[in-house]
């Protein structure tokens, strides 16, 4: 094969894992939009929409850690157009609920569609790049399909419901998460095989996957692994604070329902610089100096909410909390290639994220129930800054583990 043509289908397949990424974002980033008109047709509280969050979240974590698993093993194109039709009819039944454990019961179920939807592509592209010049911006571009996946769903729902309802919203969010989802699979599996570097790696990987597997389970014993956990439990805690009570917690201050989702569909647009600038700075500087100066950032911003009053203060949150997101999650992935390797990178991935999934998506709701509780979001915001001042500092003593072979 021609090198331009390689090139091709290495675009192809960045791209394809970009567009399949961008689903990922379809339920988590909208939840916060959809919260107030939900509570406000059935009169839930913010507890108990909330909830919700955390059935989600915990399909999510599954759906990761299977797919994670099965993406070192099968062809991933499977598993993403086996994922599609559950995430699209998962959206469509929500749009259908009367109760709220029903919405649980639907939500989780768009969980389990969506999660490969994360893990897949995040595996696929740092396999097809290891050791590759481009690697550092491959990552950045696939993960910023979270970003974009975000500002587009947020627009999308935000101008939707007024007109349509909140049903309609569901109803079109999972039509179209089902259709990218099918045709970004289509695209990975016409690069996947023209990738010489992954079809030779998968190849090798076949006859030392029992050998590499135990690697694996004695890499979840080390205090980088655990590390990297805890600091991932920590910011999905605090994300799940921004995606379920940002919007809520900014109508409060007197900020309009519109504005308040605008400004988190440009958290997402605006942590797509996060995302991609790491790639470039990778080369230059430790993962986890980014991961730690990430975390560090992210709770002064978590500060600043506390004051937080007006329109111009709310988009430079945005801005900033934006930018340094997307670092940090650009750090996370890039930390675990670095330390780990790529024989059985979806499975560490699929383990970290899972466990800070089921761990953290807990904190939404208890955001709920101290809102209900004291009329207030800043206990939460204060218990959220102490995990990410720790977190931060645990990330600038991790080291890559002495058993790492790739």
């Amino acid at each position: 094969m021609k090198i331009n043509d390689t090139k091709i289908y290495a675009c192809l397949m960045v791209m394809s894992c970009f567009f399949a990424g961008t689903n990922s974002a379809s339920a988590i980033s909208t939840f916060g939009v959809f919260f107030k008109p939900l509570a406000n047709e059935f009169g839930w509280s913010r507890a108990s929409v909330s909830s919700a969050y955390t059935f989600l979240m915990i399909g999510y974590a599954i759906s990761v850690m299977i797919s994670g698993s099965l993406v070192d093993r099968y062809n991933p194109y499977y598993i993403l157009l086996g994922s599609a039709p559950i995430a699209g009819f998962a959206f469509l039944l929500c749009s259908q609920i009367h109760d709220i454990n029903e919405f649980r019961f639907f939500i989780f179920l768009v969980g389990i569609g969506s999660g490969a939807a994360f893990s897949v592509p995040n595996a696929v592209v740092q396999k097809c790049f290891f050791k590759s010049a481009k690697s550092g911006l491959a990552i950045g571009i696939v993960i910023s399909g979270f970003s974009v996946g975000s500002l587009f769903y947020i627009l999308l729902v935000s101008n939707l419901i007024p007109i349509f309802g909140w049903r309609y919203a569901f109803f079109f969010t999972g039509s179209i998460c089902f259709l990218v989802m099918s045709f970004s699979s289509c695209g990975i599996k016409m690069s996947l095989p023209r990738l010489s570097y992954f079809t030779s790696q998968r190849i090798a990987e076949q006859g030392n996957r029992n050998i590499q597997s135990k690697k694996t389970y004695k890499f979840l014993g080390t205090y980088p692994f655990w590390g990297i956990t805890f600091v991932h439990c920590t910011v999905i805690a605090s994300f799940g604070i921004i995606a379920v009570h940002f919007v809520p917690f900014i109508t409060d201050v007197g900020i309009s329902h519109t504005t308040a989702a605008a400004a988190l569909g440009f958290l997402g647009a605006f942590s797509i610089l996060g995302r991609i600038i790491p790639g470039f700075l990778s080369e230059k500087l430790h993962w986890k100096k980014i991961l730690s100066f990430s975390l560090f950032a992210m709770m002064l911003l978590y500060l600043s909410l506390i004051f937080l009053n007006r329109i111009l203060m709310v988009y430079l949150f945005v801005f900033f909390y934006g930018i340094f997101h997307g670092s940090r999650i650009s750090a996370h992935l890039g930390i675990i290639g670095e330390f780990f390797g790529t024989v059985s990178i979806g499975e560490v991935i699929g383990a970290t994220y899972a466990i800070g999934m089921f761990i953290g998506s807990i904190t939404p709701f208890i955001a709920g129930l101290i809102f209900d509780t004291t009329g207030s979001y800043i206990l939460i915001f204060i218990f959220i800054m102490f995990f990410l001042l720790i977190s931060a500092l645990i990330a600038s003593t991790l080291k890559k583990p002495l058993l790492t072979e790739r």
